[in-house]
């Protein structure tokens, strides 16, 4: 007779090796993966060698958590890890004088970069980061840099020889004016291929962007800054409420992808007409490779002043662009007539999208 197995569903995870385990669990949320130590022996230090670390504040205290109870738990996965390298560490909290600090922050930071961490993230819900390890301006092994309203001293030399990806928001550049020059520049990140930059003060009045190893660039500016672009490896573009750029004839030629949300300037006037309508003329003739294109009522906009000049301003053929998203404003026939001008540079059109802004639509619905 055939001797029945008494467990039909042996629990063959719990005998992976060490680190694979560790790798399964560090997909887990943190507090889920603490958790596993009470399943069995085997489980019971695993969390020690997690290679993804995503601290909270945020979320840890919507369930009845306190500030305190927090900055312990964040202590105690730093204190009680094994050594091993770090994938990810990602921090977002809240500083005060009682519980969390700016030094405590300080150690955590140290501790990532001590243990080669590749992908860092910081976002601070309040409060300013005074003195960061020195290593951090100059860490070797990041990839990936994410900083949201994060407030630096930064320092002189400012070097991150590997970086591939960096997220700036909400940062504040005004005391620093030379940093910008420096930190989007090849010296800084020779390796930098995607570049975020959103809502920050950089304390110019100009930005320069010629990093040449850039493929993504995304910029959201909202402060009326005059913008150059220069990066013939570029291969997508995303410009939001931004003056028109100056993007040289190299970028747009590179561009496979490219949308523009802009905004108008303060100033009024016939060269300030002249100027728009140039800008994002000139920008439409040189896109030769574009297959996405994004333009927004604004753009439209800025085509519709300089009408008279138009039809010689647009490109003859563009046969690579597949993909349209228009966004109008229907205020005039003169829109309609910059879309069918522009309709006619794009004979190869596989998709259309047109989107009329909300609060005209419901304006001209309680007209009628």
């Amino acid at each position: 007779m055939k001797k029945c197995c008494s467990n039909q569903n042996p629990d063959r995870i719990s005998y992976l090796p060490d680190p694979v385990r560790s790798h399964i669990v560090s997909f887990l949320p943190m507090r889920d993966a603490i958790r596993t130590s009470i399943l069995s022996k085997q489980w019971r230090h695993i969390y020690y060698s997690l290679s993804r670390l995503e601290f909270d504040q945020y979320d840890f205290t919507k369930i009845k958590h306190k500030a305190a109870d927090f900055r312990d738990f964040v202590d105690r996965i730093v204190i009680c890890h094994d050594g091993s390298d770090i994938q990810k560490f990602s921090l977002k909290t809240r500083l005060d004088d009682e519980f969390i600090s700016s030094s405590r922050v300080r150690t955590w930071v140290s501790f990532a970069l001590q243990h080669n961490v590749q992908e860092l993230e910081m976002w601070m819900y309040y409060g300013k980061i005074t003195n960061l390890p020195f290593r951090f301006f100059t860490c070797m092994t990041l990839r990936v840099l994410s900083l949201v309203s994060v407030e630096i001293e930064w320092p002189t030399t400012v070097r991150f020889p590997v970086l591939k990806y960096l997220y700036v928001e909400d940062l504040s550049f005004d005391q620093y004016e030379n940093t910008i020059d420096k930190l989007f520049s090849s010296c800084t990140c020779p390796m930098l291929e995607d570049l975020v930059l959103r809502q920050c003060d950089l304390g110019v009045s100009t930005l320069s962007i010629c990093n040449p190893s850039l493929k993504y660039l995304q910029i959201f500016d909202g402060n009326q800054l005059n913008i150059n672009i220069s990066v013939s490896t570029l291969h997508k573009l995303e410009c939001i409420w931004c003056l028109p750029p100056n993007i040289s004839s190299e970028t747009l030629s590179s561009l496979s992808d490219a949308y523009f949300e802009l905004s108008d300037s303060d100033l009024r006037g016939t060269a300030v007409v002249a100027s728009q309508f140039n800008s994002v003329s000139k920008i439409l003739l040189g896109l030769h490779n574009v297959k996405t294109l994004e333009l927004d009522s604004t753009f439209i906009e800025f085509l519709s002043r300089g009408r008279d000049l138009l039809p010689a301003s647009l490109p003859l053929s563009c046969c690579s662009l597949k993909h349209l998203s228009l966004g109008l404003l229907f205020r005039s026939s003169i829109h309609i007539q910059v879309i069918k001008l522009l309709l006619r540079s794009y004979p190869h059109l596989q998709t259309l999208v047109i989107t009329v802004e909300r609060e005209v639509v419901l304006e001209r619905f309680v007209n009628k």
